[in-house]
């Protein structure tokens, strides 16, 4: 169908029947001949071209001219953002730039948010119970005992003057969680900005569009981590794994 489409109807005037001549020199008068003469001139019609890629003009000029190769705007300055970035914390410039903290403060903030929106008002199940008494009284919980984790949420029984024990316990969990929602936010930004740095065709990207760029992977990255579902769920009872991701 394609090949009768493109030679006779929605084929381009010039194209016509091919009456090509057999091995004896006489023109071709059998099916057999009819349809070789018709799949030889298939690639000139207007369907055969279009499948191939070809347009009109390439058409007519029999061959298909390249592709062109897509450069981007060649920066003025031929020094690698990677050396540039060595160099600068040679002189004594900070490694994180004030775009990577907007990342990590807006990435705890949301993450800090939601955990407050859902958070446990008071014990849950396993071994909150334990968790929240050992916090209460700067104790041992159980083997191993969480000593880091015991003086910590122990600050906050002491220094959160709202609600009950289990609630500000809980609340020591959010406040880990987001911090290392916000910290993998602040690592992902700056890395982001590396990687640019370091591809030689990227070089030439306006310096606005690239802190965007690396400010939404930032964050996309710290709110997948402290949206996911363990994290959440963690984050939002008395427990101490999100203290443990945050060190």
């Amino acid at each position: 169908v394609a090949i009768l489409w493109g030679s006779t109807i929605g084929g381009d005037s010039a194209v016509k029947p091919v009456r090509v001549a057999t091995g004896n020199g006489t023109p071709p008068d059998s099916g057999m001949d009819f349809w070789r003469a018709r799949v030889l001139a298939w690639p000139s019609s207007r369907c055969g071209a279009f499948l191939m890629g070809q347009n009109k003009k390439e058409r007519v000029q029999g061959q298909r001219r390249p592709k062109p190769v897509a450069t981007g705007p060649v920066s003025s300055d031929p020094m690698p953002g990677w050396l540039k970035t060595d160099r600068a914390l040679a002189a004594g410039e900070s490694f994180f730039r004030p775009v990577d903290w907007l990342a990590f403060g807006i990435t705890t903030l949301v993450t800090l948010l939601g955990y407050c929106l859902t958070i446990s008002p008071d014990l849950t199940l396993e071994d909150c119970g334990e968790l929240a008494v050992g916090s209460m009284y700067a104790g041992v919980p159980h083997p191993p005992g969480y000593p880091v984790w015991t003086l910590y949420t122990w600050l906050f029984t002491k220094l959160v003057p709202i609600s009950n024990i289990a609630f500000r316990v809980a609340l020591s969990s959010a406040v880990a969680a987001a911090l290392s929602s916000g910290l993998l936010a602040l690592l992902t930004c700056r890395a982001s900005a590396r990687i640019i740095d370091g591809i030689e065709w990227l070089g030439g990207v306006d310096e606005r569009l690239a802190k965007r760029i690396t400010l939404v992977g930032g964050c996309v990255a710290g709110l997948m981590l402290g949206f996911s579902g363990f994290m959440w769920s963690q984050a939002v009872i008395v427990e101490v794994y999100t203290l443990s991701v945050l060190s």
